[in-house]
């Protein structure tokens, strides 16, 4: 499908969890015994308790200092940008070379070409390659992205140059093998078989397909055998040509080096690397405000993938924001009272109050241009859980967080950051957020500030403008039984259905 069959990063859903334990009781026993009286005495009314009486809780300690590294930049001559996130507390880099050739481009031979990255070079084979990385006590990660394609590793410093002298390879000399490329092709058809076969997938490709204009690469589909048997070497060595170039690449290090350490390695392993002269125009050009606009609905309809199911899977939502955008933080703050975590208004009410569902919870993708807002969750119960979620998103766009909602949220928010930036994997993580949707290098080190910032009239805003009183709603279950219990749904029962089958492809009236 048009998704990375190692399980992308666009787009993620929320889990909550709660585990009950049961402490094992003891018995309480007396420290003396009394024989019992020789008369009959008159039963006494036993004294009521006195109220227990709890000290109040101390008052939050004062926030941890945000510390986010400097990142630090240079560039090649061949104009291969050099990253540098120091963190000297142990001997280990992070290593993860970065090439804007993600699938946008073509989604079926820009996740090929990735992830046949990782099946030999023109020098090694597939199998010299792992046993090399294995006796540094690593691995390379190969993976493709909408955005971007990534060749990664982490090792001990002292063997640094040699981890550089694979990655380097594999980045830049894969062999594209025609019988690795018929093995890969078998695995490939296999996964889109599962990926048809899972409630959550066939949901949010669908949602994806509804949600973008017509030819939008953010619009996922499955790919059919007939496209994935057509693939050949020779496009897959056209577009790592076309793409995989230092002046579109960036090697970010992080951990235990300093920029004149990573300069050098950089040097030695990619300077000869050859730039290209020009690059295509990126796909997201293509679309502007006006199409974003035309594709949202104006009209309720129920998107139905007919399949067996115990349960009905539901997404419901709309077009909302890029990554960039200057109300993110808003919205993040808002999506915290919404569905964002446990204590969220649709955990507390549709899981833990109504007790509808397992899982339950709202999210805002990241994307460089426009991204999804949705709400997920699973239910047998599809009337009362449909019910529920309207009257949560009415009461969110008319009057927002209560102002005892939106602090807590804010702050939680704003607390647990510094948590979130301790180890060289969080960092470097960041730092390419920023590299991706083009954020300023101070991004992190300002961002709870920033959060700190918004307004509560500023979430009542990012309510209205992002989630939608219209939104795209699809539903993955038995067609039959979802019918039934969209009657029972005020604002659904004259909704028009419109099902389609596991291959997304709509059912004949």
């Amino acid at each position: 499908m048009k998704m990375n069959t190692r399980s992308k990063t666009t787009s993620t859903l929320m889990s909550a969890a709660l585990a009950l334990s049961v402490a094992s009781s003891c018995k309480k026993q007396t420290t003396e015994e009394t024989s019992a009286p020789a008369v009959e005495t008159a039963a006494v009314e036993p004294e009521a308790e006195p109220e227990k009486v709890y000290p109040a809780p101390p008052p939050p300690t004062d926030p941890r200092p945000v510390n986010f590294p400097e990142i630090l930049t240079a560039e090649l001559p061949n104009k291969m940008q050099i990253v540098v996130v120091e963190n000297h507390e142990v001997p280990l880099v992070n290593v993860q070379v970065v090439v804007k050739a993600g699938t946008v481009y073509d989604e079926l031979i820009g996740d090929m070409t990735a992830d046949m990255l990782s099946e030999g070079t023109k020098k090694r084979s597939k199998e010299k390659v792992d046993a090399a990385i294995e006796q540094l006590g690593a691995s390379i990660g190969v993976f493709a992205s909408k955005d971007n394609a990534y060749i990664t590793t982490s090792v001990l410093k002292p063997d640094l140059k040699k981890a550089m002298e694979l990655v380097a390879d594999v980045a830049q000399n894969p062999k594209f093998d025609d019988a690795a490329l018929e093995k890969k092709k078998k695995q490939v058809i296999e996964a889109v078989k599962g990926q048809k076969s899972d409630a959550s997938t066939l949901g949010r490709t669908l949602m994806s397909q509804l949600l973008y204009p017509e030819g939008h690469p953010y619009a996922d589909e499955f790919w059919t055998d007939e496209q994935i048997q057509g693939v050949t070497t020779e496009q897959l060595a056209d577009f790592h040509s076309a793409w995989y170039r230092p002046n579109n690449a960036y090697i970010m290090f992080s951990g235990d080096i300093t920029m004149d350490e990573a300069k050098k390695v950089a040097k030695k392993y990619f300077g000869y690397w050859k730039p290209a002269e020009s690059f295509g125009e990126h796909p997201l050009k293509n679309f502007t405000g006006e199409q974003y606009q035309a594709a949202l609905p104006t009209k309720l309809q129920v998107h139905v993938v007919d399949r067996k199911s115990a349960s009905v899977e539901i997404y419901m939502g709309n077009l909302s924001m890029a990554r960039n955008s200057a109300d993110w933080e808003s919205m993040t703050v808002l999506n915290r009272v919404f569905g964002s975590g446990i204590t969220s208004r649709l955990f507390a009410d549709i899981r833990e109050t109504k007790k509808l569902t397992y899982n339950v919870g709202s999210y805002t993708a990241p994307a460089k241009g426009v991204g999804v807002f949705a709400i997920a969750t699973q239910t047998k119960k599809v009337a009362e859980m449909m019910n529920a979620l309207f009257e949560h998103v009415r009461d969110i766009r008319e009057s927002g967080p209560t102002e005892e909602e939106f602090v807590e949220a804010r702050d939680s928010i704003a607390r647990s950051f510094p948590l979130q930036i301790e180890t060289a994997g969080q960092v470097a993580g960041r730092t390419r957020t920023v590299l991706t949707y083009g954020l300023d290098s101070d991004y992190w080190n300002t961002y709870r500030d920033r959060v700190l910032a918004v307004s509560r009239a500023q979430t009542i805003d990012a309510a209205q403008k992002y989630i939608h009183a219209v939104p795209v709603i699809v539903m993955v279950g038995r067609e039959k039984k979802i019918r039934a219990q969209l009657a029972e749904v005020p604002l659904l029962k004259d909704a028009e259905v419109i099902v389609y089958d596991t291959d997304l492809k709509p059912k004949s009236k």
